[in-house]
């Protein structure tokens, strides 16, 4: 069976942009074929988190921040961070997201501290938040 020159070009475009949005989307951090499973923090000020930034338990990276967004919530300007989890992990109710310094240049991580709660956060809760004190102040 003879395939037409323009049938093997549109073979190759289709698997190059295929490719392309692949890449770009594992250079993001995210994986297409995973399970998409969101939480969410309300923080009242937050230097230095940026989109990508690792979301950790003891170190261990299992996901990352996806986006931040200015709200307002009781008159107050708060930042709304959405954080993607990677991982497969149970979560308690209540367990605490705590932005921390990763490195002593300045650049932040948040360490989620597990509660005592027996029952577990599905996608699209939130956790508590808090800052820990940083260098600056």
């Amino acid at each position: 069976m003879k395939l037409s020159k323009e049938f093997k070009i549109g073979i190759v475009v289709v698997c190059a942009i295929s490719a392309f949005i692949w890449g770009v989307s594992f250079l993001k951090g995210s994986n297409l074929f995973s399970n998409k499973y969101y939480l969410y923090a309300v923080y009242p000020k937050i230097d230095n988190l940026i989109p990508s930034s690792p979301l950790q338990i003891n170190g261990y990276k299992i996901g990352q921040v996806k986006t931040m967004s200015l709200i307002k919530k009781d008159g107050k300007n708060q930042v709304l961070v959405t954080f993607l989890l990677s991982e497969d992990i149970s979560i308690p109710k209540n367990s605490i997201a705590r932005a921390v310094s990763a490195d002593l240049l300045g650049a932040k991580a948040v360490e989620v501290v597990f509660s005592g709660e027996s029952t577990f956060v599905e996608s699209g809760d939130t956790l508590i938040a808090e800052t820990e004190q940083g260098l600056k102040e």
